[in-house]
């Protein structure tokens, strides 16, 4: 729907750019740029895999602290 919307009104999307280490060290060579649904990088599998299992691990935590917020009661921080 949105898509559409904005096809219709002629918005285009800037393209979505990331980079990713991927090397153990602190080498420059080792950091990678792609593209938003880039297939061009030799290991776009392996960066989408483990992309997905990062966005999976974060949800986790995120549902895990709102279980705990709701048994504790409200968060109320003090020093502020």
């Amino acid at each position: 729907m949105i898509r559409k919307v904005m096809r219709d009104r002629g918005v285009k999307k800037e393209i979505g750019f990331s980079s990713a280490d991927v090397g153990d060290t602190d080498d420059s060579s080792s950091l990678h740029g792609f593209l938003s649904d880039g297939k061009t990088h030799k290991q776009w599998e392996k960066i989408y895999k483990l992309a997905e299992s990062l966005g999976s691990g974060m949800k986790l935590i995120l549902k895990a602290g709102e279980d705990v917020a709701l048994k504790d009661g409200p968060y109320i921080n003090e020093s502020a």
